[in-house]
């Protein structure tokens, strides 16, 4: 009965989050147990549960005696997330990036072909599979520094920004901007250029902390034109960004 009791647990946990990062709530809109339970053919327990793990990962936000909300977007807020994950995954490339090198951990990175939009149905599906590609790479460099709580970190760095990532991705000539810098970035890790690799990853956080404030605003504008509610069909797992 435990184990049936967790893996329902997991099953809200993981469409519940899936919503969650991809800013299928319109920012601080409740989060009603209830409503979960019934798109989730779930009883109110494992989703209050998985509400809690979401909470515990700073995914959404919990008020006494009123429940569980959307986390709002704040500049900020994202800038000092930022800010600690490149410090993170700088740190990880200093320290491991020689031993890499010899074990081709980079090999199967590639931002500069469009394998990534082959049999994607469109192209927000494309633009959320090349998010992933980068969150890959991102925790693949975080594992360089042989940190598990460092791997942790951007682990959660991901889940917090994909939104932002694709929004960025999906912006009128940003794809064009930002898979050169990739492209360049993969080839210094292949080659194990330290000072090159940390240069690029200096310039695409540069990139992101001028471009933030106005990714923001679009993606606030987003959430609540797209009426975030909308998340009939998550028993299916077909809640899609």
């Amino acid at each position: 009965m435990a184990r049936i009791e967790a893996k329902k647990v997991e099953l809200a946990y993981g469409r519940i989050k899936e919503l969650v990062v991809n800013a299928r709530f319109r920012p601080g809109e409740q989060l009603q147990i209830n409503e979960l339970s019934e798109e989730l053919d779930l009883s109110p327990t494992p989703v209050r549960e998985a509400l809690s793990r979401l909470l515990a990962e700073d995914l959404i936000v919990g008020v006494p005696n009123r429940g569980f909300f959307c986390k709002q977007l704040d500049v900020e807020e994202l800038r000092a997330l930022y800010e600690f994950a490149f410090v993170v995954l700088k740190h990880s490339l200093r320290f491991g990036l020689e031993a890499a090198k010899e074990e081709r951990r980079f090999e199967e990175f590639r931002f500069d072909d469009d394998e990534i939009t082959t049999g994607t149905p469109n192209q927000k599906d494309s633009h959320d599979l090349l998010a992933r590609r980068i969150e890959r790479l991102y925790v693949t460099i975080a594992a360089l520094s042989r940190n598990p709580l460092m791997v942790s970190c951007i682990r959660g760095f991901n889940d917090k920004s994909h939104y932002m990532r694709v929004m960025d991705l999906s912006s009128e000539g940003h794809l064009g901007q930002i898979r050169p810098e990739l492209t360049r970035l993969v080839s210094n890790l292949r080659a194990g250029k330290t000072a090159d690799a940390v240069k690029q990853l200096d310039r695409l956080h540069q990139r992101k902390h001028e471009n933030l404030p106005l990714l923001a605003r679009e993606g606030l504008a987003r959430a609540f034109l797209s009426n975030g509610a909308e998340y009939h069909g998550i028993a299916n797992g077909e809640a899609r960004l």
